[in-house]
Order: C-alpha cells, then structure tokens, then sequence
C-alpha cells in the first residue's frame, strides 16, 4: 500500500519532468545546438534534412510530448515543435512511407506487429486537450510498408480507480 506522502513525492516528481520537457519549447530562435545539448542533453534521434538537422526529444514511452527542434545550416536553432497534437497527426494520411511518419511524429511509444492482419502499427502516446490521456496509432499494411489508416483510443490507464486500489 503506497503512503500519501509517497504519492505526493511520485506525483510532483511526474509533474515537475512535464515542466522541465516543456522549456525546450521556450527557447528563443538563434540559440547555439551545443547550448541546446547543454540544456536539454543529447537527443533521441537526430535527422539530417537540406535545411540543416532536426533533433528529436522524445519524452514517451510514458512520456505524452515530443520535441522537435530545427536548426539551421549553420547550427543555430529555427524552431522547437511539440509534435503529438491534431495538427500534426491531421499530416499522417494514407500512403506515406514509416520514414515519413517518423520524421513528423518521432519514435513511437510502442510497435505491434499483427500477423493475422498483416499490419503493423505505431502506437503514440499524447494529451487530448485539456488532458485526457489518448494514444494516437498509425497502421502499416505489411505488405507495401505504408500507413493504410489512423485511429484513436483513449488511455485504458484513466478508467482505473487508482483511490480503489489498495
């Protein structure tokens, strides 16, 4: 049985890394990649583009937020995108390749292989505003490797009664 205060300590603990992901997203155009790593440390994955390079800060697979930072030819920092929300995923339509995908959203929090449907799907976890925990999925027909289709589902997390268990 866990202790109110250890609650509290694992709820602030939960809150207060949400916090520290979010600065990345306050960080002003122009700021030096090594000032970046400095901050935020090293990237999840780093994608080379003709505009200069993107790193991706993944906060999942618990984690409900991904970061993409873009910097310029020159090192110097463009723009920060938190990627999981409707605009983004309104992007991942039918036909696009898994490269494309994961240029867009980041790495999912989970793949599945289905052999039975001859799919696999990318599944990636996020907020629904205000904040209702979601996870967006992306399917992939196995055969030609392109998404097929999209679908939602809320976080089977949310129906517990965490105050029930004991």
């Amino acid at each position: 049985m866990m202790r109110a205060g250890a609650w509290a300590v694992a709820c602030a603990a939960l809150a207060l890394s949400g916090c520290a992901s979010d600065r990345i997203a306050r960080l002003p155009a122009g700021t030096p990649s090594d000032e970046v790593q400095r901050q935020f440390g090293r990237p999840t994955e780093v994608l080379r583009e003709p505009a200069g390079e993107v790193w991706e800060y993944a906060y999942g697979p618990a984690g409900v937020r991904t970061y993409m930072a873009r910097f310029d030819k020159t090192g110097r920092l463009a723009e920060v995108q938190q990627v999981l929300d409707d605009a983004h995923f309104a992007k991942v339509t039918s036909g696009l390749a898994a490269d494309d995908v994961r240029r867009l959203l980041g790495r999912p929090a989970r793949v599945i292989d289905l052999p039975v449907s001859k799919e696999q799907v990318w599944t990636y976890h996020y907020l629904e505003p205000p904040a209702r925990s979601m996870y967006f999925n992306v399917h992939f027909a196995a055969r030609t490797g392109l998404v097929y289709q999209t679908s939602r589902e809320p976080d089977p997390i949310e129906k517990m009664d965490y105050f029930a268990i004991h």
